[in-house]
């Protein structure tokens, strides 16, 4: 997902919120499904993420109740721009961060 601006951005303008799935699980998968072909320079995302998301979609749900703050909407004014799902595993101790 490319976002364009119309003109240059200030800080004040920026701000994250947690992800709102029941308003944004669109958003969602398609900054997913564009971080998996940024990386792995094909689109198989709905490989593993089952039709339209719905496996990712479901896997996000649980990770965001587990850790709220961990999954976050980056917004500039009005416009959703980017996308943070961080994660923390218990076993190995290790911490992942999706920027997508």
């Amino acid at each position: 997902m490319r976002i364009a601006f119309d003109a240059p951005m200030k800080q004040d303008d920026l701000c994250f919120k947690s992800i709102d799935l029941k308003a944004h699980a669109d958003v969602c998968v398609q900054f997913r499904r564009d971080s998996f072909i940024c990386s792995l320079a094909r689109d198989g995302f709905f490989d593993g993420a089952g039709p339209n998301g719905v496996d990712y979609l479901e896997g996000l749900r649980q990770r965001q109740a587990r850790f709220p703050d961990g999954y976050v909407h980056l917004w500039h004014r009005d416009k959703i721009i980017g996308q943070i799902e961080m994660q923390i595993l218990e076993e190995p101790r290790i911490g992942y961060v999706n920027l997508t």
